[in-house]
């Protein structure tokens, strides 16, 4: 039997729906060597562009919110002034501040003063003190807030709050 006759009884045997068949499996495999995969190449190629593009964007964002932020922080000199903002409402609140524990570092352009306070109060009082501060001086941060109750039935507080303020060496 010759190859040609056996390809023209298959076709007649399975009748236009198998030429139709074989012809758009021909037009597919055509169209995904010649289209298709050019153009997923392209699109790894856009969506590299695109990671370079986005990752640029979000360095430039960081380097302008730093420079925002900077510009808006306290001098160096003023870390008097606030600390003793703290220790005024701890007083208009009725919190026991009975000593504090600084520590410094600075990194670049910024100064970073660590405050280290064991606090006394009812828990009403700590959160107010805690309010005003951090509502009153924007570059104040809260680090960690420890308390404990020495009874159940005891409204009175021992805590520990670390703060942090961050100021700009001008």
């Amino acid at each position: 039997m010759a190859p040609n006759f056996t390809i023209r009884y298959a076709l007649a045997q399975a009748g236009w729906p198998a030429v139709l068949g074989a012809g758009l499996l021909v037009f597919a495999l055509v169209f995904h060597g010649t289209g298709l995969l050019p153009a997923q190449g392209r699109l790894a190629e856009l969506q590299g562009d695109l990671a370079a593009q986005r990752a640029l964007l979000a360095r430039e964002s960081r380097v302008r919110t730093t420079a925002a932020a900077t510009g808006s922080l306290p001098a160096e000199s003023s870390r008097e002034k606030f600390l003793q903002q703290v220790h005024d409402a701890a007083q208009a609140r009725g919190v026991r501040i009975d000593s504090a524990e600084y520590r410094q570092s600075r990194e670049g352009r910024l100064v970073k003063s660590a405050f280290i306070l064991p606090v006394h109060g009812t828990y009403p009082q700590l959160r107010a003190w805690l309010a005003d501060i951090m509502n009153g001086i924007p570059a104040l941060a809260l680090d960690e807030l420890s308390l404990h109750r020495e009874a159940v039935g005891n409204p009175a507080l021992d805590g520990r709050v670390r703060l942090s303020l961050i100021m700009e060496a001008r």
